[in-house]
């Protein structure tokens, strides 16, 4: 069941983020992949997020800084890998 799931996430992750970034789709197709590929990994960025709030109040800002690097490599993740895929169709 895990390696299904992990399959699909995959799939829909680098489907949309590949068919956001390619010419030769139509632009509102491009559009609307790019928005599902944004809306699923900005979702698991607000999820750390939130996390790192709960975490911080419970138990300090100490054990909660490493939620908050968590969080930022997420990011710059996010925005390389946009970067990347769209240095390689020019």
């Amino acid at each position: 069941m895990d390696f299904v799931v992990e399959l699909l996430f995959d799939l829909i992750v680098e489907g949309s983020l590949e068919l956001g970034t390619s010419r030769k789709v139509p632009k509102s197709l491009r559009i609307l992949a790019i928005c599902v590929f944004l809306l699923i990994v900005g979702g698991f960025i607000v999820l750390f997020l939130l996390i790192t709030i709960a975490i911080m109040k419970n138990s300090g800002i100490i054990p909660g800084m490493a939620f908050v690097v968590l969080d930022l490599l997420m990011l710059t993740g996010l925005v390389s890998a946009i970067r990347k895929k769209l240095k390689q169709r020019e």
